[in-house]
């Protein structure tokens, strides 16, 4: 079984940035209670008034084998909660962080999905998973770069 390195690296990326506070939500398997997402994140807009912004971030990896992988769609068990959130308040964001991990970061693609934008790819598209192929086009406009030292650029939970 391969560790999940991701959650390591957005732990990691989320202490680096000084604009954002977030925390790893834990679960307790013997309360029969799932977390909604494994990272919630907050930041502040500072417009004519102070807006507080809360971000609910569920990582997935997928370990790629010759640089190979596929997202199979049945893994996205948070779906539902985090359109939940998403839906209670425009001050509300859910997003998927997906990574085709592949040996190392740099070999690797990581993408900071929308998750509205998930639902509607995974209502539309004909199967059951995502490869890495077709990821690198229908997520091309929410890849993120992953900086050295393996950290996850985070500009777009800043927006």
């Amino acid at each position: 079984m391969t560790k999940n390195k991701l959650e390591k690296c957005f732990s990691k990326s989320l202490k680096a940035d000084d604009s954002l506070w977030g925390m790893k939500l834990h679960n307790n398997p013997l309360a029969h209670q799932n977390t909604p997402a494994d990272y919630i994140i907050s930041r502040t807009i500072y417009d004519n008034y102070i807006s507080l912004i809360l971000i609910l971030v569920e990582c997935k990896q997928v370990t790629c084998k010759d640089g190979k992988g596929r997202l199979a769609f049945k893994r996205l068990k948070q779906m539902h909660d985090l359109l939940n959130f998403t839906s209670i308040s425009p001050l509300h964001e859910s997003n998927f962080c997906i990574a085709y991990y592949d040996k190392r970061w740099d070999n690797s693609d990581v993408y900071i999905v929308p998750v509205k934008i998930m639902h509607e790819l995974v209502n539309s598209w004909d199967y059951v998973s995502l490869n890495r192929e077709d990821a690198s086009v229908q997520l091309k406009d929410y890849k993120v770069d992953v900086l050295k030292g393996g950290v996850i650029d985070l500009k777009c939970l800043k927006k």
